[in-house]
């Protein structure tokens, strides 16, 4: 889901001896993808895999229903930032082997 715009993170164990970090970042504001990247090579260096996980869960209506702003509000985080969290982790992971898993669904 996207989140409020200011960047917040956590750092915690992931219960097998790794290292994991949570940051919060608006998938709808490319300066916002481009920190959350800056900070994961802060933190880990290389990057050898992608989890795209994120949605804006908006009421369901009928298409007439639809306004223009709220269309590109659902299609610039559900769509275009996870294409440009791809493009930043390709760019990464050039030089190395990883994996992209991306994940979708609805109510």
């Amino acid at each position: 889901m996207a989140a409020p715009r200011n960047l917040l993170s956590r750092r915690g164990s992931t219960g097998d001896g790794g290292t994991a970090i949570a940051v919060r970042a608006d998938l709808s504001e490319p300066d916002d993808i481009d920190k959350l990247f800056d900070r994961v090579d802060t933190e880990f260096g290389a990057l050898n895999g992608l989890v795209n996980n994120a949605a804006t869960l908006e009421t369901q209506r009928r298409v007439d229903e639809f306004d223009a702003e709220r269309l590109r509000r659902i299609m610039s985080v559900n769509v275009i930032g996870p294409i440009l969290c791809v493009r930043n982790a390709i760019r990464r992971m050039s030089y190395v082997t990883g994996s992209f898993l991306d994940l979708a669904g609805g109510r």
